[in-house]
């Protein structure tokens, strides 16, 4: 088991131990789900990794407004990485928005990798 510590106690702080925790996996295009003010987006820039992002949320500021629960409305685009960190918990039901993810397009090089962080 790998324990990974977060550099600071705030949100940001959190995004870049989930960076630090995955090194290798932040190419391509991301779908960052419930992306709140888009701090994963930052911390990615910061560190200079280059890819395409796309927050989606309830509200802005995300790039794509939606709701979880009710479909993802991606049917003709391809995600390489899908992260949803301090999402299914603040739904009403865990099995939809679960399946939801699950029929996301992802490329063919993409590996599925679950991992809760809570």
């Amino acid at each position: 088991m790998k324990v990974f510590l977060c550099s600071r106690p705030d949100e940001a702080g959190k995004f870049h131990g989930v960076v630090d925790a995955f090194p290798d996996i932040w190419e391509g295009c991301i779908l960052d789900v419930g992306c709140r003010s888009g701090n994963l987006k930052h911390v990615l820039e910061e560190r200079s990794v280059r890819v395409r992002y796309l927050g989606l949320d309830l509200s802005p500021p995300a790039d794509v407004i939606a709701n979880l629960e009710k479909g993802l409305p991606f049917s003709d685009k391809t995600f390489d990485v899908v992260v949803a960190l301090d999402v299914l918990e603040h739904t009403d039901t865990f099995t939809k928005p679960l399946m939801n993810f699950v029929a996301l397009p992802v490329s063919s090089s993409s590996s599925p990798y679950q991992t809760s962080m809570n």
